[in-house]
C-alpha cells in the first residue's frame, strides 16, 4: 500500500476501487493521501476455467466498472486503468507523453500474440481512454460457460469480434511502448509465479515491464 501511494502522490485526481469488506485503517489511509475510493461488491460469475487467475481476472472486471462509472459520475473526459500490482516510476510523465494517443483512442502498452491462445491480444496491465469508450469495454459480463481468459473477453466483446488480427486490433488501441522507451519511462509488475507460456527472461518477483517484457518473444507494438 505504501509503494502503491507514493507512485501517484503527483496525481492530482485518482480512483482506487476495492472491496466493501476492506479494513477501515486502510481505507483512511488512502483517502487521506487523496484518493476516492469506490467500494465494490465481489462477482458472482463462475467460470469454466475455475482457477484462481480466472477469479483474480473476474474480480479486475468489476474494479475497473466501479473506477471508470465514478469517473463518469465526477465529470472526468478520460481515465487511466492500473492495476494496483503494477508501479510505475513517474505516472505523471507517462499520462503527459501519451496524451495525444489517448484523447484519440483507447491506448495500452503493446500487444500479445501467443499461439496457445488463439488470435493476437494486448498487455491488460494498463489502459487509458475515454470514460464513455473505457466504460463500454468493462461493460460486458462473462458467463460461467466462457472460458476466454478476461482480456480476450473484454477485447472481443467490445469489437464484436472473435477474429482479431493484429491490424484490427491496432485500430481499437494505440500502443505506447515506444514512446515508454524513449521518456525513460518503466512500470514495476509484481509477478512471483509464471506460467509455461508466458516464461521469458525477467526479474523475479519484480518485473520490468518496459525494459524486460517489453522484449519478450510475444510481444508486438
Amino acid at each position: 500500500m505504501e509503494t502503491l501511494i507514493h507512485c501517484y502522490k503527483d496525481i492530482n485526481n485518482k480512483i482506487i476501487s476495492t472491496w466493501h469488506d476492506t479494513d477501515v485503517a486502510v481505507l483512511t489511509k488512502f483517502k487521506n493521501n487523496g484518493f476516492k475510493v469506490i467500494l465494490c461488491e465481489a462477482p458472482h460469475i463462475q467460470f469454466a476455467c475455475k482457477d484462481n487467475l480466472a477469479i483474480g481476472q473476474a474480480n479486475q472486471t468489476v474494479h475497473a466498472l466501479y473506477g471508470c462509472n465514478l469517473a463518469a459520475e465526477l465529470g472526468f473526459k478520460y481515465v487511466c486503468r492500473m492495476r494496483t500490482d503494477v508501479f510505475p516510476n513517474n505516472h505523471k510523465l507517462f499520462l503527459h507523453s501519451i496524451r495525444k494517443l489517448y484523447t484519440d483512442k483507447m491506448t495500452v502498452i503493446c500487444g500479445y500474440d501467443l499461439k496457445c491462445f488463439g488470435t493476437p491480444f494486448y498487455l491488460d496491465i494498463m489502459v487509458c481512454g475515454s470514460v464513455n469508450s473505457m466504460e463500454k469495454f468493462y461493460n460486458s459480463a462473462q458467463l460461467k460457460t466462457d472460458s476466454r481468459i478476461t482480456e480476450k473477453f473484454w477485447l472481443e466483446s467490445y469489437a464484436k469480434n472473435t477474429d482479431l488480427s493484429k491490424d484490427k486490433i491496432k485500430e481499437i488501441f494505440h500502443f505506447c511502448i515506444d514512446i515508454c522507451v524513449e521518456n525513460g519511462i518503466e512500470f514495476i509488475w509484481y509477478r512471483p509465479t509464471e506460467k509455461v507460456a508466458f516464461q521469458y527472461p525477467r526479474s523475479i518477483p519484480y518485473t520490468k515491464v518496459i525494459a524486460e517484457l517489453g522484449k519478450a518473444y510475444f510481444v508486438y507494438k
